[in-house]
C-alpha cells in the first residue's frame, strides 16, 4: 500500500508533491518565490474553508502539515523535521473516519502502519523496518482476517496464510528466501485439497 513520498527537490522547483496511495496528490503548484523561507504557508478553498496549512524553517517543510477536505474535515496530517517526514502521518475519509496511518523516521517508513475501510473495519496492518516491508496482514470489509505473510529482503519468507470470508483457512505456504517450499490448500468448507 503506497502512502507518502516527499521530494524536497520538487519544493525548490515550486511543487511539493506528497503521493498518497489511491488518494489524490497533495500538490502545491506555484512558483518557489511564493513559499516562505520561514513561517506558515496556507491555502483556502473557494468557499473559504482551509485547504492546507504547513510551516517552513530554513526553506524546508518543518512541523505539522495539514490538509482538509472542502467540507472542513481533515484529509491528511504529516509531520516534518528539516524537510523530511518524521513521526506519524494520518489520512482520513471525507466523513472524518480514519483511512490510514504510518510512521516515518527521516523520510523512511518505520514501524506499524494501519489502514481501514470506510465502514471502520481494519483493512490492513503492515510492519516496516528501514523502509522495507516485513509483515502484512489483511482483512475483508466484515473484519475477517484474509491473509498474513512475512517478507525479508523483498521476498516472501516463512509461513504465508490466507483465509476464506467464512473464516476457514484457504492456504498455507512455506517460503524460504522467496522460494515456495511447500503448500497446502483447503476448499471453502475446510476440506484439505490433495
Amino acid at each position: 500500500m503506497g502512502f507518502w513520498a516527499m521530494s524536497s527537490g520538487a519544493l525548490a522547483a515550486g511543487k511539493m508533491p506528497v503521493s498518497i496511495g489511491n488518494m489524490p496528490e497533495m500538490m502545491v503548484n506555484s512558483s518557489s518565490s511564493q513559499f516562505p523561507t520561514d513561517g506558515a504557508y496556507s491555502q483556502n478553498y473557494a468557499n473559504g474553508n482551509r485547504k492546507m496549512l504547513g510551516y517552513f524553517k530554513n526553506g524546508q517543510p518543518d512541523g505539522v502539515w495539514t490538509r482538509w477536505f472542502d467540507n472542513g474535515n481533515k484529509s491528511q496530517e504529516l509531520h516534518f523535521v528539516a524537510g523530511k517526514l518524521h513521526g506519524k502521518g494520518t489520512m482520513w475519509y471525507p466523513d472524518g473516519k480514519p483511512l490510514s496511518e504510518k510512521y516515518f523516521e527521516n523520510n523512511i517508513e518505520q514501524g506499524k502502519s494501519k489502514a481501514w475501510y470506510e465502514n471502520g473495519q481494519k483493512k490492513q496492518e503492515m510492519v516496516m523496518q528501514n523502509g522495507q516491508q516485513v509483515n502484512l496482514m489483511t482483512w475483508d470489509k466484515r473484519g475477517n482476517l484474509t491473509s498474513e505473510f512475512n517478507i525479508q529482503h523483498g521476498k516472501n519468507t516463512g509461513v504465508a496464510l490466507s483465509w476464506y470470508e467464512n473464516g476457514n483457512k484457504r492456504s498455507e505456504r512455506l517460503y524460504e528466501s522467496g522460494e515456495l517450499i511447500s503448500e497446502q490448500s483447503w476448499d471453502i468448507d475446510g476440506n484439505l485439497i490433495e
